[in-house]
């Protein structure tokens, strides 16, 4: 399946499914997607959640391939925005690799496994995250 993504805008935040087989081109193109849809919104928390994305396992994937996509985000992500990543254990290194690329270019991520610690990192209690729509 192709990559592709949906769109929900929750309680403060923009929740982003990510699914299909990764490649770079489609990546880049949905990131420009996802990051629109947050600013047209005037979100500046988004849960992107790749658990659906094949083809990115840390097997799969080189550690260049993996620093040119987080390059790519840190250079067109807004300074103000805060962005918790949902992955499966096997799309990233321990070292959380591309968390540290992000940061390090001075991006607010946070890289997890877990749901309620992505929501928690986002501000964005149990209580308050029940989804409130579709985005067009």
């Amino acid at each position: 399946m192709r990559l592709n993504a949906t769109y929900e805008i929750r309680d403060g935040y923009l929740y982003v499914k990510v699914a299909g087989e990764y490649d770079p081109t489609t990546a880049r193109a949905v990131t420009l997607e996802w990051i629109e849809k947050a600013r047209s919104h005037a979100l500046n928390r988004i849960l992107c959640d790749i658990t659906l994305m094949t083809g990115f396992d840390v097997q799969q994937t080189s550690t260049t391939t993996q620093f040119d996509i987080s390059e790519f985000v840190a250079e067109r992500f807004p300074r103000d925005f805060r962005l918790a990543i949902l992955g499966a254990d096997q799309q990233f290194t321990k070292d959380l690799f591309l968390e540290n690329v992000l940061r390090n270019r001075g991006i607010i991520a946070k890289v997890t496994f877990r749901l309620d610690e992505a929501l928690e990192w986002l501000g964005v209690t149990s209580a308050n995250k029940a989804d409130v729509g579709d985005v067009k």
